[in-house]
């Protein structure tokens, strides 16, 4: 099974991408997790992207496919996996047709308004204290978000691969829910 969760920053990818992968005994693969684990470790390609996502920009995708690549080489994915954060643009849209040609199960879309995120990110803000997330880097990525993954979504659209768009405005246990019942009305998901 893979399953790639996208949504607006805020809107419960990981949270619904943990859940997921847990529920169907695969790896879950956040992108952004870990990136941040590589800039604490201070490994050259973290520090190299912190630059990007502190500023609210997206990450080169040079940085991101070799990061990408680099997990995929040591974590056992021959099961499947559910991944948040990726792909976040056109060019990486082709990168992940050619890794994975036909075997994408579902795109996840988690929806929220923007005075949602706005709310949700200003309480993360405050318990988490992430460096990615003072107000200029929120709006910064939140316009990289309309501007360079909306098309992406349409792209899946467009390519007929299983699209689910869900109201991430409700309570955690409702979206899983949702997911799930509408996982069992995409193509059949398998272990694979």
């Amino acid at each position: 099974m893979i399953v790639l969760i996208t949504g607006p920053q805020g809107s419960g990818k990981s949270t619904q991408g943990k859940l997921l992968a847990e529920k169907y005994s695969v790896p879950f693969v956040s992108v952004g997790d870990v990136l941040r684990t590589l800039e604490a470790e201070g490994s050259e390609i973290g520090l190299k992207a912190a630059k990007w996502w502190k500023k609210g920009k997206l990450i080169p995708d040079a940085i991101i496919r070799e990061v990408v690549e680099e997990y995929f080489a040591n974590h056992d994915v021959s099961r499947g996996f559910v991944m948040d954060g990726f792909p976040r643009d056109i060019k990486q849209y082709k990168w992940v047709h050619e890794v994975f040609p036909n075997a994408i199960d579902a795109v996840i879309y988690l929806s929220l308004d923007i005075d949602e995120i706005w709310r949700r990110l200003e309480k993360r803000r405050g318990l988490e204290n992430r460096a990615d997330e003072n107000k200029e880097a929120i709006q910064e990525r939140l316009d990289e978000f309309l501007s360079r993954t909306v098309p992406v979504v349409e792209k899946f659209k467009e390519d007929e691969i299983p699209y689910i768009e869900i109201d991430g405005a409700q309570s955690i246990e409702d979206i899983q829910d949702d997911i799930l019942e509408s996982l069992k009305s995409t193509r059949e998901v398998t272990d694979r």
